[in-house]
């Protein structure tokens, strides 16, 4: 695969991120695809972080500073950088994290071989506080896939996303939308599905850093009622006004999205709200394109063996488990 004349606007918003933003741009200084400009939105960082960036901004011309006076967020910051991003594609990042050294040429090549696709992601492989591995995420690869696991969690890893900027610039104007303190990417994904096709790459693309101070660990509360609004609209597009119950919805995020011990904590009925979610299931899966029927079906089972329902699943065991399930389901 030839690059020449292609080019990647790598985002990253910043927010008092002393502690790791030179190892975020030292990953992507050692990008083996060269042609790349990295726009860094330094979101009223109170830290040394600005000083960071522009002593990094002196040694090379293609890292740009976008100063925000006062902290404005994640995704007004993020769309300040798509709008004076220059790249054919954009690609995220953010600044505790670390991009694996051939990720943007991974990507790029993949968009380049599927003209129907317009958003790629990746795995991650997960890090804590101190840099030190601590396994690897499994997110669903295949359009087909990514379409039906959309609709129960966010299926893609923000940082490890590339999109085609066309999106961004054509007359539809997507962005991301500022009334999502969090989980603003899920939202914007939704536009994406609704135009072409998306992907995840299998390998990693990036390293992960999943700490304390990780918007998922300090606005999980949020997090989940901003999910009950993305679910709603995708659940609305996908199977009609009627088919929306957000009590529903609300176990399914807070329960069997989660584990045993936090249900058991909530002192949730786990086994009920299993049979909730594959009486669900039967009805998604009318809708849903039949290639992805399957692998939302595995999806769901998973969680259940998780959720205590069920022994682990063997070869034969999917069939057998639906037929009980659909027996007993008839009894409750």
């Amino acid at each position: 695969m030839v690059f020449d004349q292609l080019k990647v606007s790598v985002v990253l918003a910043v927010y008092n991120a002393d502690k790791y933003i030179a190892n975020a741009i030292e990953s992507v200084l050692s990008q083996t695809l060269s042609d790349w400009e990295l726009l860094i939105v330094n979101d009223g960082s109170t830290d040394n972080s600005l000083k960071i960036i522009e002593n990094y901004a002196l040694q090379d011309n293609r890292i740009i500073v976008i100063e925000n006076s006062q902290n404005i967020g994640l995704s007004l910051s993020l769309n300040k950088g798509i709008d004076i991003a220059k790249g054919q594609y954009i690609a995220r990042m953010d600044a505790d994290d670390i991009a694996l050294s051939n990720r943007l040429e991974r990507q790029v090549s993949f968009l380049q071989d599927n003209l129907d696709h317009y958003l790629v992601g990746g795995n991650a492989t997960y890090m804590d506080e101190s840099g030190i591995e601590a396994g690897q995420s499994n997110l669903p690869l295949h359009d087909w896939e990514i379409r039906g696991r959309c609709l129960f969690h966010n299926p893609f890893i923000h940082p490890a996303t590339m999109m085609r900027a066309d999106l961004f610039r054509s007359n539809s104007g997507i962005r991301y939308d500022s009334s999502f303190d969090t989980t603003q990417d899920w939202r914007l994904w939704i536009d994406f599905l609704n135009t072409g096709k998306a992907a995840n790459l299998a390998e990693p693309v990036i390293k992960q850093r999943i700490h304390e101070n990780s918007v998922s660990v300090k606005k999980r509360a949020q997090q989940i009622q901003n999910s009950l609004r993305i679910q709603e609209k995708y659940c609305k597009d996908l199977l009609g006004d009627t088919s929306w119950d957000k009590d529903f919805f609300l176990e399914l995020n807070t329960v069997f999205l989660s584990d045993r011990a936090i249900a058991d904590k909530l002192g949730r009925d786990r086994v009920k709200v299993c049979h909730q979610v594959l009486s669900f299931s039967e009805e998604i899966n009318a809708m849903l394109p039949t290639s992805s029927v399957k692998p939302t079906t595995a999806f769901i089972l998973r969680r259940c063996v998780v959720m205590g329902l069920m022994p682990p699943i063997k070869n034969g065991w999917s069939k057998l488990f639906f037929r009980i399930m659909s027996r007993s389901l008839s009894l409750i």
